[in-house]
């Protein structure tokens, strides 16, 4: 990160208080703010596009679109995914299916 480039960060749930919770704790950090938030999966995907976070808190269990599938989504070529530049998701020994119990 450059000198002075804050951390931006979106957040993805399908609870709004969790939401709203969480940007108000990202608030006190001096050097993070909140790049945008979204309900559920394909918001997610559509805002991720827009605003190019640095890092994404995803739900995992949203109705729309899992957050799991959200991460995986992406049209442009090249891409594996909506991962910022460090995907932390891709460090975890979880299997999906371990993670995603409908």
């Amino acid at each position: 990160m450059a000198d002075g480039e804050k951390i931006r960060i979106l957040i993805v749930d399908d609870i709004a208080d969790t939401r709203d919770n969480l940007a108000k704790l990202i608030g006190f950090e001096p050097d993070m703010e909140v790049a945008g938030t979204a309900d559920g999966g394909q918001a997610a995907v559509n805002m991720a596009k827009k605003e190019r976070p640095h890092v994404i808190l995803m739900d995992i269990n949203m109705p729309d679109m899992d957050g799991i599938t959200a991460t995986d989504h992406d049209e442009r070529p090249g891409r594996a995914g909506l991962s910022p530049p460090v995907d932390a998701r891709r460090r975890t020994r979880i299997p999906r299916e371990t993670v995603l119990r409908r």
